[in-house]
């Protein structure tokens, strides 16, 4: 299977502002083959990825729904223990 391919024209359908379609262009030209090289490079240049779930039909938006929500919630338990470590950590130095 082909890669798919991202044009210029489908930002502008999905109302993608004009400093991210103009970034898209200057890296990418007027189209890009949708491969995880050129995805890491959109990332790079500071092009916003996330706003490509504009893109997904609907099956597809569950699916990385879920995925995204089971990584968020871990995400949140790791960074609450590390909050909550830092935390106790700074005011016991304070407190001493």
């Amino acid at each position: 299977m082909s890669a798919p391919i991202i044009t210029l024209d489908m930002l502008r359908q999905h109302d993608a502002c004009s400093d991210q379609r103009e970034l898209f262009v200057d890296t990418f030209g007027q189209s890009a083959k949708l491969t995880r090289r050129n995805w890491a490079r959109a990332i790079k240049v500071g092009l916003s990825v996330s706003w490509m779930e504009r893109l997904l039909s609907a099956p597809a938006w569950a699916e990385y729904e879920k995925a995204r929500d089971a990584a968020w919630s871990e995400y949140e338990k790791v960074s609450d223990a590390a909050l909550y470590d830092a935390l106790v950590a700074d005011l016991a130095e304070a407190q001493a």
